[in-house]
């Protein structure tokens, strides 16, 4: 697998994502611009993470009016979705550190993924130059 490559068409055994923020709002919504194949991957993957910082990055976004999103009861979504948690720890803040990205979000998921490992699945094809754990659809 290449650091800006699409993922297999088929899986191995034990993969297990975090997906960007993007992904989870568009999964949560049930939105057409969730892609064909970002579904199937999270469909057939063994474990698929949410993390904190994304639940946190779509709080702030709710509250200053940038995302038009039901906050009320979105880890219950989440959980619902069969999403698992992934908190942040001092291993991954300090791994965002050495990211060059200018978003500290994006930093923060790749640097979880890094640390983990994780895929990180994500439609951002920019962010698979700063991780080999990335991975665009």
């Amino acid at each position: 697998m290449t650091s800006s490559r699409r993922f297999m068409t088929t899986w191995t055994r034990d993969v297990r994502l975090l997906i960007d923020t993007h992904m989870v709002i568009w999964t949560l919504e049930d939105s057409r611009r969730m892609p064909r194949e970002g579904r199937r991957l999270i469909h057939d993957a063994d474990i698929v993470y949410v993390s904190a910082a994304s639940v946190f990055e779509i709080a702030i976004k709710t509250s200053n009016s940038k995302l038009a999103m039901r906050i009320d009861g979105l880890t219950k979504r989440l959980a619902a979705a069969n999403f698992e948690p992934l908190p942040v720890t001092w291993a991954h803040a300090q791994r965002a550190h050495d990211i060059g990205h200018p978003d500290p979000f994006d930093r923060l998921l790749i640097a979880q993924a890094d640390v983990e490992p994780l895929h990180f699945l994500t439609v951002e094809e920019k962010l698979a130059e700063f991780s080999r754990m990335v991975v665009t659809v």
